[in-house]
């Protein structure tokens, strides 16, 4: 195989969006437990870039990360359903 070796901040960088509001699309979103047992929703968004490409994110919203579930219903549309 075939490849230019790159350093680990590379990587990053070319995996990384820059700071800002995207359109997305929830691909599949299941409820499931984490290693430890706590309830914990897996999320797979498909993600469009400034350049109209599109990248596919995989996530995991425990209960412990109330932030990130209440960011998550917000830019679903379902505050209410959140509240």
């Amino acid at each position: 195989m075939r490849f230019e070796p790159k350093t680990d901040s590379q990587l990053i960088e070319e995996s990384l969006l820059e700071a800002g509001e995207y359109d997305f699309e929830v691909i599949s979103a299941r409820e499931t437990q984490s290693k430890k047992g706590n309830d914990m929703l897996e999320v797979t968004l498909r993600v469009w870039d400034n350049g109209g490409g599109t990248r596919q994110i995989r996530d995991w919203i425990v209960s412990s990360m109330g932030w990130k579930l209440k960011h998550f219903a917000e830019a679903c549309g379902l505050s209410t359903r959140y509240e």
